[in-house]
């Protein structure tokens, strides 16, 4: 499955948000919608290597209260967040393509560790997904392509939803095996085809924007190291 360093700091890393317009728009009109969800919002520029960087998002909660962007070799902005399970960038990106006039993409590796087993043993459900949003609304949101292969319910499942892109590989969708529908590497190939290197450490460049809230967690919602969550999670 696609990784960013080897996996070391999944589940940080099983998803990915982009934005393809200048940094410092994104981080600008970022600011602006967090101040407006959250009573308190600080930020601080963080000059390390990517690794280093995502390290800053800890500890991880089920609700995100930490937000990483970070710039990349190309016209493309990154995105991460503390999710407990992974990041959630979708509506992030699905919000701020809108308001920053430009295209956003959103993709996702996860594992597949578990499936008849749930309840004796730890891991995660695997599934592979790209998403292209638009700067205008479409037939749902503003979203312009999804392609996934996911586990859910039981079973593998296939979807492709919104207009096709000339890069893509459309004749693997017609593969029996669901699971060879859509694959790690053609996520990665698709990325590539936008000028997105999702799987190069070296793509990403310093330095990033680290943003958090000190707002409480709801009752109930506990937070967790990266060790804690590996280890709930089987990685």
């Amino acid at each position: 499955m696609m990784t960013l360093l080897d996996n070391k700091l999944a589940p940080l890393t099983f998803s990915v948000g982009f934005l393809n317009c200048s940094f410092v728009k994104v981080l600008e009109v970022c600011l602006q919608w967090k101040r407006q969800n959250y009573r308190s919002i600080e930020s601080k520029e963080i000059a390390s290597p990517l690794l280093d960087e995502l390290v800053e998002l800890q500890p991880l909660t089920p609700i995100p209260r930490r937000w990483l962007l970070v710039p990349t070799t190309s016209d493309w902005v990154a995105y991460f967040d503390n999710g407990l399970r992974g990041p959630d960038p979708a509506p992030f990106v699905c919000y701020l393509s809108q308001q920053l006039c430009c295209r956003g993409v959103v993709v996702r590796s996860v594992p597949h560790t578990l499936s008849e087993d749930v309840g004796t043993k730890r891991g995660t459900y695997g599934g592979v997904q790209f998403e292209l949003f638009a700067s205008h609304m479409t037939d749902f949101l503003n979203c312009e392509r999804s392609v996934s292969v996911a586990y859910e319910g039981g079973k593998w499942s296939f979807n492709a939803s919104g207009k096709m892109q000339s890069f893509e590989e459309a004749a693997t969708y017609q593969k029996r095996r669901i699971v060879d529908r859509f694959t790690t590497e053609m996520l990665i190939r698709y990325c590539y085809a936008l000028g997105i290197r999702v799987d190069s450490p070296e793509f990403y460049k310093s330095p990033g924007t680290l943003i958090w809230t000190n707002d409480p967690l709801p009752t109930g919602h506990t937070a967790f190291s990266l060790a804690q969550a590996r280890q709930q999670m089987g990685l």
